[in-house]
């Protein structure tokens, strides 16, 4: 065998080497990305769960108190039910519109009240790092988080509650506190008793970008 074989033999087997190792890099970068999507998908979805739990505390306080001691309300059942049976009927048409208005009514009632409450008030702090903690872990998040409220209620825009902990709330100017700057500009935030038009504070989470990748345990 010449060698002007033996060196075309050469290059092709470097040629198919030098192929196997990019085919090799795009596999591991296209498993990196899949594995980095995944993860933001179950941070999102753990940060809404936390969220809409909060939402329904919320939700069983207004009820609890609305409703009052079960005496009373006993007591304004055997009312309405006295009044029903003396009223002349209704149209079903007319109660229809009643009862609309009357949600509308208690919608509205509801964000007012809590409009007029601050956001440290709205959040149960020890909840909320039980929450937190449950939903990472339920969503196969392992990697080590920080995590912070951050009000977006009038005169404030700082964060009031990080990792189990409320923030001394500091007067003007204001400035951010060694980690909050990470953790303002983390990528991973949900908005808190949203009404779809406005939203008192945003829940945030912010993790070590070097080990993002190896955060979602999938064994």
């Amino acid at each position: 065998m010449n060698k002007r074989a033996i060196w075309s033999i050469i290059g092709l087997m470097s040629a198919a080497l030098i192929g196997i190792i990019l085919l090799q890099i795009n596999l591991i970068r296209s498993a990196a990305e899949l594995k980095k999507d995944q993860f933001e998908q179950n941070v999102f979805d753990a940060l809404n769960d936390v969220a809409t739990q909060l939402e329904k505390d919320e939700e069983f306080q207004e009820s609890f108190h609305k409703n009052g001691y079960s005496l009373r309300k006993n007591e304004s059942l055997r009312q309405g039910l006295s009044l029903i049976t003396s009223m002349p009927e209704i149209p079903f048409s007319s109660l229809g519109i009643l009862k609309d208005r009357e949600a509308v009514n208690a919608i509205w009632e509801k964000n007012q009240r809590a409009r007029n409450r601050p956001l440290t008030k709205r959040i149960d702090i020890q909840q909320l790092d039980e929450y937190i903690r449950r939903e990472l872990a339920d969503h196969n998040i392992r990697t080590p988080h920080h995590y912070g409220v951050f009000s977006t209620e009038e005169a404030k825009n700082c964060f009031i509650i990080e990792d189990g902990h409320y923030v001394v709330e500091e007067t003007e100017p204001k400035y951010f506190l060694p980690g909050q700057k990470s953790l303002y500009n983390s990528d991973y935030k949900v908005h808190l008793f949203s009404t779809g038009i406005s939203s008192p504070g945003m829940l945030m989470v912010f993790f070590l970008e070097s080990q993002i990748l190896y955060g979602v345990n999938f064994g």
